[in-house]
């Protein structure tokens, strides 16, 4: 699904900023994961992300920005259709993305 370039920009400020980082090019995900605004859509790569539906689409989720996330794309793939539960794959440790599964209700998100 294709955004434009000002929805996106909403919904990377939705990550978490990090002291000491530019916020504009690396941010957090919810799950703590560190990506990189110019890796959107790399699949594969180190802080690659994509944009989530919380809800989704299959699940009569909409693309409204409440219901959009962006999310480490590894951290994407375990979600995937769970919902109103779901687990999540990467967070980081410093300055390191690591593995570690979490789980999240949909009354914490």
């Amino acid at each position: 699904m294709e955004f434009s370039d000002e929805k996106l920009l909403k919904i990377w400020e939705k990550a978490t900023p990090v002291t000491g980082s530019n916020p504009k090019e690396w941010r957090k995900d919810y799950a703590g994961a560190w990506i990189n605004f110019n890796q959107r859509g790399e699949n594969g790569g180190k802080y690659g992300w994509e944009v989530d539906h919380r809800k989704p689409l299959s699940l009569n989720g909409g693309s409204e920005l409440d219901n959009l996330d962006p999310l480490h794309w590894e951290n994407n793939r375990t979600k995937g259709d769970d919902y109103p539960q779901w687990t999540t794959s990467i967070t980081s440790k410093e300055n390191e993305n690591v593995k570690k599964t979490q789980s999240w209700p949909v009354s914490q998100k």
